[in-house]
This record gives structure tokens, sequence and C-alpha cells, in this order.
């Protein structure tokens, strides 16, 4: 009776196997649904190249769904309640999956249920103050913040912003305090810097980049160790003043709570051959974007060690969210 029911059970198990193996083959076999856990814009860029390739490479519609609202708490909340076969999928930043849970007392997902598709995009943040002011590099800035504690000031696009938190606790490795004034926005902060309300702005490559070449922003630094491809020559945080320093806001693609690991997989596959356009890679660098990839299991890896960097971060902040 037990070798019949372990053979029984064998059979099972191998029929399930297939069937999902089979049904991985054929996505997407229905409609596809790409929530964007924020607004439509430059940061939803990335979500509508890959519906586009999504759509070409398949025949299939695909449609990109912007659910912004509560730090990316909302899209996060439709993906949880999603069918989990594959056909819902949401292109999301670090809110959602490393750093929310360190923001908000009660989330109405559980952030570790998630399934990992891949990883999509690395996008660093370039470290800027007005052309007009004295510091040409990082180090005389901290410098002078060491000097005159608590009297030099940084902008963000909101409290809790990765603006915010990317500084926290880039200053709070470089041992200075520097204060800080939250804005409604990216554009609002950086009209402050222009003013000379502030001193100091965490900004994106594309938003930057303009100031910059037409001479009102100075850059200082980029946030990740691998550099900028958008601002060739300017020099990593981590080698301009703070070792060991390496963040970057980042674009990921998860799937619904129970998405069986073969669909996810080739999913995965699909989205890996869409970006292997050098046309989609162009189009993602203008936004200072470099496309990453690397499936499921790296992007698991990923989100361990993420949260461990952004818990740090908010920490530094002082965030805290009701």
């Amino acid at each position: 009776m037990i070798f019949v029911r372990n053979f029984f059970l064998g059979v099972v198990c191998v029929l399930s196997v297939s069937a999902f193996s089979a049904y991985a083959a054929d996505w997407p076999e229905r409609p596809v649904r790409i929530i964007v856990p924020f607004g439509a814009g430059s940061a939803d860029t990335a979500a509508r190249l890959l519906a586009d390739g999504l759509r070409q490479r398949s025949g299939k519609v695909v449609v990109v769904e912007n659910r912004p609202g509560a730090g990316q708490n909302v899209g996060a909340g439709v993906l949880y309640r999603a069918t989990a076969d594959g056909s819902t999928l949401m292109v999301t930043a670090p809110g959602p999956l490393v750093i929310n849970q360190f923001l908000y007392p009660r989330l109405e997902f559980d952030l570790h249920a998630f399934t990992p598709v891949t990883l999509l995009t690395t996008d660093p943040l370039v470290f800027v103050v007005n052309s007009k002011s004295p510091y040409k590099t990082l180090q005389s800035f901290i410098d002078e913040a060491k000097r005159n504690p608590g009297k030099r000031s940084y902008a963000s696009a909101g409290a809790g912003a990765t603006s915010h938190m990317m500084t926290a606790i880039l200053f709070a490795m470089a041992g200075v305090e520097v204060i800080h004034v939250p804005y409604k926005g990216g554009a609002e902060a950086a009209l402050a810097l222009l003013a000379g309300h502030v001193d100091f702005l965490a900004s994106s490559p594309v938003s930057a980049v303009p100031q910059i070449q037409g001479g009102t922003f100075r850059a200082l630094a980029v946030s990740a160790k691998a550099g900028a491809a958008i601002l060739p020559g300017i020099t990593p945080v981590a080698t301009a003043g703070v070792p060991g320093y390496d963040y970057a806001t980042w674009l990921a693609v998860v799937a619904p709570p129970h998405v069986a690991p073969a669909v996810a997989q080739h999913i995965s596959n699909t989205i890996e051959a869409v970006f292997k356009s050098p046309e989609l890679r162009n189009k993602l660098s203008v936004f200072g974007s470099l496309y990453e990839g690397g499936g499921p299991a790296r992007l698991a890896h990923w989100i361990k060690d993420e949260r461990v960097k952004w818990k740090a971060s908010v920490e530094a902040s002082g965030a805290k969210s009701q």
C-alpha cells in the first residue's frame, strides 16, 4: 500500500511539474497586466519599454497600469491579491520590497511573499550643488560640514523619499551633521537648490544633466560604485570621500505570491530576450538606467542584501510613516 501511495504521489508531482512547464512555455497565453506603483512619467519608462517589447514578441495584449499611492504600497497590494498565473506582474522601485517594512507600522501585504522574476535596472543618483557654491568636490563639502555642524543643508523630494535616505546615510557614514529640508517632489527640491535655499541635493541623472551641462549645477559624485554612464568622469562617492558607500535606486519585476518557479523563470527569460535589443538598452541609458537581468535567483539575493542596506539608510534618515 505504501508503494502504491508513493507511486501515485510521484505521478501527481510529475504531472504537476509538466503542467507548469507547459504553461510556462506558452506564456503569455492571456493578456498581461504590468502594475507600476507610481505615477506615469519618466519613472515608469522601463515598464513601458518592457510592455512594448512583450507585445512585439508575443503578439498578445500587454497593458501598463499605474497604481500610485502610499509609498507604492497601493500597487503592491493590487499585485498581492492578483491570480498567481503570471498574467499580472509589477515593475517596482525598492519601496515595497525592501524599504517600506522599516517605514510603515503595518502593511496589507507580506513583502516576503512576492515571487521574484528579475532585476530590471539600476539607477544611481548624482549629488549636486549650485555652481555658484564654493564646493568643487564632495570632500570639500564634507570638510565644511565638519567645521560647521548643522550649518549646511540638503534638499530631498520628501521625507522618506529615496533621495532623502540616500543622502542621510551618506552624511551618517561621513560622520557629519547636515540639515534635511524636504520638498514636495524632485522638481521643487531642484528649484530650492537653484535659488540657493539649500546647499546640496541628490538628483536623478536625467533631471540633473541639463542643469550640469547648462552650468547651473555642479556634480560632486554619483551614488553607485559603478558610476553612471550618463555622467562619465563623475567620481563615485566611495572614491570621493566616503569609502564603502554604494547606493542606487533600482527597478525589479515581481509576480504575485505562489507563482510557479518554472513560470517565473520563463517570464525572466522572455524579459531577457526583449532587452537583448541594443535599441531598448540605449533608450534606458538616456535616462541613466542600466539593464541588469539575472533572473529569479539573482533578484532574491539582491533583495536580501538590499534590505540590510536600506534599513541602515532609513535609520539614518529618521523617516517614519503613519
